[in-house]
């Protein structure tokens, strides 16, 4: 495998993409342009495959913010659509019931 090769995203984009030996090799740097306010990732390929990405820690808390954010979207969906499925369209839903199904959902902020 080359130390450095192009892969393409279905959507079009190209990406470099390092071998874990040359990642290795410059991964202190990478961490030094990470300081410097770089952002841009390093990918790194095993048997010409991408299989990991090096990115800045404060760019991993924001993806960790994202997905804890879509989760819960997702939980208060469900709880929607078994509240629809379970109830009559004329029934009403109190909302601070709702409120506290969402907080004690077992995914959810409560500690239920």
């Amino acid at each position: 495998m080359a130390p450095e090769f192009e892969h393409q995203l279905p959507n079009g984009e190209r990406l470099i993409v390092v071998d874990s030996d040359t990642a290795a090799e410059y991964l202190a740097r990478v961490l030094q342009s990470f300081e410097d306010g770089n952002s841009e990732p390093l990918i790194v390929a095993n048997d010409d495959k991408p299989q990991g990405v090096v990115i800045p820690f404060e760019q991993w808390l924001d993806y960790l913010d994202l997905a804890e954010e879509a989760a819960g979207e997702e939980r208060i969906a469900n709880i929607v659509r078994d509240r629809i499925r379970s109830s009559r369209p004329d029934e009403g839903v109190d909302l601070d019931d709702f409120l506290k199904e969402i907080d004690d959902s077992p995914s959810g902020r409560g500690d239920g």
